[in-house]
């Protein structure tokens, strides 16, 4: 993803409700501003908790009413105009207009440490001065991120497929994973460039070994039904269910960690359950990419949020890109909800492109290309069947020759795209010639 980015450090300021901002723009530095936060934390909770159960209140909503009907937007109100003011907000306004104007996104990233902090629901900022919540425009991907003293991860991306290790912590058959499984596994029979192992029921045990044996970009992991809401922003060690040997249901997040601060594979986890921010949070220090869940969400939105979310993988776009992307099809799915807001980014890497191009693979440049010598392929083949697919292979041998050796990286999607087709056509054909030849 083409990418101009605002940097946003909020570090604790000499009073409760008061933080310290400093800011580097694409127009420059700023200096440290004190702001004033009015929001108290039993508020930030109560509006979360209401997110997933004012699903029907979208009507109203759609009709006009008042903010009060939607304490979401409200609160994306008063966040947005705590933080964006003065020299921030201009650098802000400036910045979007120029990534706009040069065909860019406006990546907001925001640098948080403290949990009380990392608790409010930034996700829900909402631009007052252009009507819009800035996660859910068309061109400002929002991104959390932990303070570090090193530089920024720099991610290599690698080539398709994408490795999935999806983990669930329920007992084998639970109808709420097996619905996301069944969405999952979807995505990957419509895409080669994404490919799923499951790992049901797992232990730590279990979950390291196949880690050692095996490299995974991703990490899915899957839990419904099981209420971790003791977990908080302010524990020192929040817990995600996952069953050890005696069967506890319960490990630390320090424990996995520590054991995932040596796969240098790993690229992202998604930890796809109710109250694993604060994981997210901590998981953040030792794997480029993790994406956590504010508070409750429904199983619905988990699965469209998913899907969504990998579809946008696998055709090549960043993880930010594709949380966007999951961000929107909640918002076009369940119109007028606001559970788009409770997954939460951190994005420890400078940028979150995993795949690769497929512009590396062997296929000819737009001046190298010879149509007519595709079609006499073409012409050749003798059985009806093969032609067809030999027919559909050269046109998508064309498109990406087309696509090939553009430099602008807003149609590295598309190029994903053609080239999974292109694998999956030879695959065909190799399927077939393997029939024809009695094999």
């Amino acid at each position: 993803m083409d990418c101009q980015e605002l940097r946003i450090t909020l570090a604790k300021g000499p009073e409760k409700s008061l933080a310290i901002v400093t800011a580097t723009t694409p127009l420059g530095e700023l200096p440290p501003n004190t702001i004033h936060i009015p929001v108290q934390r039993e508020r930030v909770e109560e509006v979360l908790a209401g997110i997933p159960r004012a699903r029907k209140d979208w009507v109203r909503r759609s009709l006009g009413f008042p903010d009060s009907l939607d304490p979401a937007k409200e609160m994306g109100k008063v966040l947005f105009t705590a933080l964006f003011q003065g020299s921030l907000l201009a650098h802000y306004t400036h910045s979007l207009w120029m990534a706009e104007r040069s065909g860019k996104d406006l990546r907001v990233r925001l640098v948080i440490e403290e949990p009380e902090l990392a608790l409010l629901p930034w996700e829900f900022l909402y631009d007052v001065t252009r009507q819009d919540f800035v996660v859910l425009s068309a061109s400002s991907p929002l991104v959390r991120q932990r303070q570090q003293t090193a530089p920024p991860q720099v991610l290599e991306p690698v080539p398709p497929p994408l490795r999935v290790l999806v983990v669930t912590a329920d007992s084998p058959g639970d109808p709420g994973t097996q619905e996301e499984l069944q969405c999952l596994s979807k995505v990957a029979r419509d895409s080669s460039a994404l490919e799923l192992e499951v790992l049901e029921a797992a232990s730590p045990a279990k979950l390291f070994a196949i880690l050692q044996e095996k490299p995974f970009h991703v990490l899915h992991y899957i839990s419904h039904g099981f209420d971790l809401s003791s977990t908080t922003w302010t524990d020192s060690d929040p817990v995600l269910r996952l069953r050890d040997e005696e069967a506890r249901p319960l490990v630390r997040a320090s424990q996995l960690r520590e054991h995932l601060r040596g796969q240098a594979d790993l690229r992202l986890i998604v930890l796809m359950s109710c109250h694993t921010a604060a994981i997210a949070h901590e998981l953040s220090q030792a794997v480029p990419a993790v994406v956590g869940i504010n508070t409750l969400i429904t199983d619905e939105a988990a699965w469209v949020f998913s899907e969504e979310t990998y579809r946008a993988l696998a055709v090549g776009l960043s993880v930010e890109a594709a949380v966007k992307r999951g961000r929107q099809a909640l918002a076009g799915t369940f119109a007028g909800a606001r559970e788009w807001g409770l997954p939460v980014l951190y994005l420890q890497a400078r940028e979150g492109v995993l795949l690769s191009p497929p512009s590396a693979t062997k296929v000819p440049s737009p001046s190298e290309y010879s149509w007519d010598a595709e079609l006499a392929a073409v012409e050749a083949e003798k059985d009806s069947e093969r032609r067809k697919w030999r027919f559909q292979l050269a046109i998508h041998r064309r498109n990406l020759a087309l696509l090939n050796g553009k430099e602008a990286t807003r149609t590295t999607g598309m190029l994903h795209t053609v080239a999974s087709q292109i694998r999956h056509t030879q695959k065909k054909i190799s399927e077939l010639e393997k029939h024809l030849s009695g094999d």
